[in-house]
């Protein structure tokens, strides 16, 4: 079942703006040493809420595409000259096939249909890059990802790195 209640932060933009805690900065690091070969032209953030997972992500790319639901939630994220803001489900926001090298997506995926974002990530991203490891559970979502490593579901719905 897809919720669609994610666009319903809105209203207390100011109070997630200030209150919701950071990511912490190991976190980009490791994702950036997932592979020294890592493109660093073009991150995609999806539910990027009120932008806390951007400014790391703006040190590490050329440019970055926050993706927002909401349009009170994307008033908040800090203008940078390397972002553009996409008021957009992620559903629904589209980008040409093969030309994002990192795809974030920090505490909003449960909010999407899986599936069809899933199925969208798969042709965005380059076909060069190095998936960093997800660990992170998708119900409901038999597909499989295929970039620089495989990634499956588990028989318990967790995606896991799989040798390429």
């Amino acid at each position: 079942m897809v919720m669609n209640t994610g666009v319903s932060f809105g209203l207390a933009s100011d109070a997630y703006k200030s209150f919701r805690i950071e990511y912490p900065p190991a976190l980009f690091t490791q994702i950036e040493h997932a592979g020294t070969s890592m493109r660093r032209n073009l991150a995609v953030d999806l539910g990027s809420g009120t932008g806390l997972s951007l400014p790391p992500l703006l040190q590490r790319f050329d440019r970055v595409i926050a993706v927002e639901p909401d349009a009170r939630m994307a008033e908040k994220i800090a203008h940078h000259e390397k972002l553009e803001i996409n008021v957009s489900r992620a559903e629904k926001f589209d980008i040409d096939s093969g030309r994002v090298d990192l795809i974030t997506c920090a505490t909003a995926f449960y909010w999407m249909d899986g599936p069809t974002v899933i199925n969208h990530m798969i042709r965005w991203l380059h076909p060069d890059v190095l998936s960093p490891s997800i660990d992170m559970v998708f119900r409901n979502c038999p597909v499989r990802l295929r970039t620089s490593s495989i990634a499956s579901l588990n028989s318990t719905g967790t995606l896991s790195a799989a040798p390429g």
